[in-house]
């Protein structure tokens, strides 16, 4: 039969083993007079009551050589138990979002955000280039991005035409002109209906999935190396997300790009 051994704050009788004491390294005997679940109540109650010593006592620790070593080996324990959690982490959280959340020199923030808008700026094409391999390596969470920003994207659209309808208006000219002008006179009422009957699909995917479409023109009516006709074969039903990808670039110069 194991040794008991008695509490002096609980008052109960506990078999003398590692499970209700703490032991000595030495001699494997209970050390000290309080059993282990007091001795835990009472270093919690401790640490609630005191937030801001245990604060002080935790970072005196962590600043010392023997706690630097512990923090460690306790971290490196830590990635190789958990190694798929580890990295999904550190992809998720960038250098510039994680500086700005916990507030890490924000000088240095902002002078890096400035000049990698300057370097974007001054080379297009490799942005344009990186945007696209980014776009293609990761659809998902292009999707998501969008699906998750609809609602401040349409909002910030919205409040950018009010605060500048001059602009709009000149944008919405020059389309409606492109569309006369490459619409052929030659149509019959027949194929004018099949393109009014685009637009009526257009507004029928809206109301049945919820999400925004757009008529594309095939081969764009104002394309940097061909244009099309604003005709019924030229026109297409596709997500809004699709057609503000591609553009004003034919399907062979998109795929390219690819």
């Amino acid at each position: 039969m194991d040794k008991t051994k008695t509490c002096k704050v609980c008052g109960e009788d506990k078999p003398a083993n590692a499970e209700h004491w703490y032991l000595a390294k030495k001699t494997g005997l209970p050390d000290g007079r309080v059993c282990k679940p007091c001795r835990i109540s009472k270093a919690t109650n401790w640490n609630k009551d005191n937030p801001h010593r245990r604060k002080e006592i935790s970072h005196k620790y962590d600043t010392s050589e023997r706690g630097k070593e512990l923090g460690r080996k306790n971290a490196k324990a830590y990635y190789w138990r958990n190694p798929e959690k580890c990295r999904e982490k550190a992809l998720e959280r960038s250098v510039v979002s994680y500086r700005e959340k916990y507030g890490v020199c924000p000088e240095y923030t902002r002078k890096h955000i400035e000049r990698s808008a300057a370097y974007h700026k001054a080379n297009p094409e490799w942005a344009a280039e990186r945007q696209q391999a980014y776009r293609k390596r990761h659809p998902d969470r292009i999707a998501a991005r969008a699906e998750r920003d609809r609602e401040k994207n349409n909002a910030r659209m919205r409040a950018y035409k009010k605060a500048n309808p001059e602009i709009r208006a000149a944008e919405n000219a020059v389309r409606r002109a492109a569309k006369m002008d490459r619409t052929p006179n030659w149509l019959t009422k027949e194929q004018r209906a099949e393109m009014r009957l685009a637009y009526a699909m257009r507004t029928n995917l809206e109301y049945e999935t919820g999400e925004q479409h757009h008529v594309d023109h095939i081969v764009p009516l104002q394309g940097e190396n061909i244009s099309g006709l604003h005709v019924p074969w030229n026109l297409r039903v596709i997500s809004a997300f699709e057609n503000v990808s591609k553009g004003n670039k034919f399907e062979t110069e998109w795929d390219d790009q690819d």
